[in-house]
C-alpha cells in the first residue's frame, strides 16, 4: 500500500502479507493506524498488526480517511517461502521511527521473490514507482498462492489502481 496525498514524496507506506493457514501480518512502519488502541504503547500507532488486526480493508479506510483518496495496493504473488522471509523481515523489525516507513518496507521486501530488483525506496512516492515497474500482468490466481494484497472476500475492490 502506498499514499500519494502528499505532492512529490508521498505520505506513508505500509505491507501486508497473507497465507493460508498462517496469521497475516499487517506491517505498518512509524504509521498512524490505531494509534489511539489503548493496548498500543507507541503514540504514532503500531508498527505490526497479526491476524485478525491485521485487516486491509480498514488499514487503506484509515488512509484515505487521515490523507485522501490517493492510496494504490499493489497485488504481488509470492511463494511461501518468500512469504516467510518477508514475515520473517518484519518480525526482526522492532519499533521504526516515524519518517522511515518506505525505508523500512524496502528492507523487508528487497531481494525476495519478485521484489529481486527493488530500487530505491527513501519516500512514499519512490515505492509506488517501484511497485508500479515490477508489478506482474493482472493473472487469476489460486486462492491457495501466499500474496501480499487484500483478502479475497474484501468487499470494495475499489482499491484496485
Amino acid at each position: 500500500m502506498v499514499n500519494n496525498n502528499l505532492p512529490v514524496t508521498g505520505m506513508h507506506t505500509g505491507v501486508m502479507v497473507e497465507q493460508p493457514g498462517k496469521d497475516s501480518v499487517l506491517f505498518d512502519p512509524a504509521g498512524d493506524y490505531r494509534k489511539n488502541d489503548p493496548y498500543n504503547p507507541r503514540p504514532w500507532g503500531g508498527d505490526a498488526f497479526y491476524g485478525k488486526d491485521a485487516d486491509l480493508g480498514s488499514y487503506v479506510d484509515h488512509q484515505r480517511r487521515t490523507d485522501g483518496p490517493d492510496v494504490n495496493v499493489y497485488h504481488f504473488p509470492v511463494s511461501a517461502d518468500d512469504a516467510d522471509k518477508i514475515r520473517s523481515n518484519i518480525d526482526g523489525k522492532g519499533a521504526i521511527d516515524p519518517g522511515w516507513c518506505a525505508v523500512n518496507v524496502g528492507d523487508v521486501l528487497r531481494g525476495i521473490g519478485p521484489f529481486q530488483g527493488l530500487g530505491n525506496t527513501t519516500t512514499p512516492s519512490m515505492m509506488d514507482g517501484e511497485m508500479r515497474r515490477l508489478q506482474p500482468p493482472q493473472q487469476p490466481q489460486s486462492p491457495d498462492d501466499p500474496i501480499l494484497s487484500p483478502s479475497s472476500d474484501n468487499p470494495d475492490p475499489s482499491w484496485y489502481p
